[in-house]
């Protein structure tokens, strides 16, 4: 039976010149989370990220803690939405 695992982004830096950033805090969450899908064996068939720059530091970082080499791939259809052209 297939899973699929929903994951969302590390925090990003707030109040920082770049925003899309992972925070130190991100990196840990990331690699926590790495940790802990590596302690339930889990070896995915496919990963997909946003193609935001903490979708990708995440990803990477939670997949080196995981210690598995599987490809991913972006699909900017999951970036987060642009709030403020929204409110506009």
């Amino acid at each position: 039976m297939a899973v699929i695992y929903l994951i969302r982004h590390g925090q990003a830096s707030f109040s920082e010149e770049n925003y899309d950033a992972l925070s130190s805090l991100g990196f840990q969450q990331a690699q926590k989370l790495g940790e802990q899908l590596g302690r339930l064996e889990l070896v995915p068939d496919r990963v997909i990220a946003g193609a935001m720059r903490r979708h990708r530091e995440t990803c990477e970082t939670a997949l080196a803690a995981m210690n598995v080499k599987t490809e991913w791939a972006t699909d900017a259809r999951l970036n987060e939405y642009d709030h403020e052209e929204v409110i506009r």
